[in-house]
């Protein structure tokens, strides 16, 4: 049987228990004051991180101001140009659609057809007298719109695919009052071919065609 006998003093041991006690506390603190300065050092790292976005956001705002005040001529200038745009548009009037009318002659060209020349004038209408601005508002209908001429020129050895071609030409929205002309070329080349010149007159868009046009943009 084992019998352990404590020989030291009291006040050793009280000694003692009080070192270790202090080196508990320690230890705690310790602890404690690491796991703060790890949640401050945390927290300053976040807000020096939200103070760097926050910079950076600022210097971005600033870059697009700056971008947007440098291209406010380029807006004003394209104001300006629509501008003008509608005050052409206002003075010349329903302008034909070339590309249209330029589709409609060329599809049914006769292969023994051979074009020459094809000229395509348009005369605006004249500006509306002061006194007449009202009537103009009242009957927009019936406001000038302009007109024109289309002259086609060319060489065919066939007559009747001429003729054949004016009666789908008649059919074009944009061309009235078809005519022609032949005369025969000189006989000297091996086929004689016969020179003719197509005119017509040329209108204005109607106002449903231009309304099309723009919503197909």
């Amino acid at each position: 049987m084992n019998i352990s006998i404590n020989l030291l003093p009291g006040e050793i041991l009280a000694r003692r228990e009080q070192e270790q006690k202090r080196r508990l506390l320690l230890a705690a603190g310790g602890i404690i004051l690491a796991l703060f300065l790890i949640i401050n050092g945390t927290l300053l790292a976040s807000a020096m991180l939200a103070r760097s976005q926050l910079n950076d956001t600022k210097e971005q705002r600033l870059a697009l101001e700056q971008q947007a005040q440098s291209l406010k001529p380029f807006e004003e200038l394209k104001a300006r140009v629509a501008e003008v745009e509608a005050l052409l548009q206002k003075v010349q009037g329903r302008a034909p659609d070339y590309n249209l009318l330029m589709s409609d002659i060329g599809l049914h060209i006769p292969a023994t057809v051979r074009l020459t020349a094809l000229t395509a004038t348009f005369k605006p209408p004249a500006a509306p007298k002061p006194d007449a601005k009202a009537d103009a508002k009242a009957a927009p209908e019936s406001a000038p719109v302009g007109s024109g001429e289309v002259i086609i020129r060319g060489e065919t050895f066939d007559h009747n695919s001429v003729a054949g071609w004016l009666e789908e030409l008649r059919g074009v929205p944009a061309l009235s009052d078809i005519r022609c002309q032949f005369s025969a070329s000189d006989g000297a080349q091996t086929v004689q071919l016969v020179r003719f010149e197509i005119k017509a007159t040329l209108n204005a868009a109607p106002k449903a065609a231009a309304a099309g046009s723009k919503a197909g943009d």
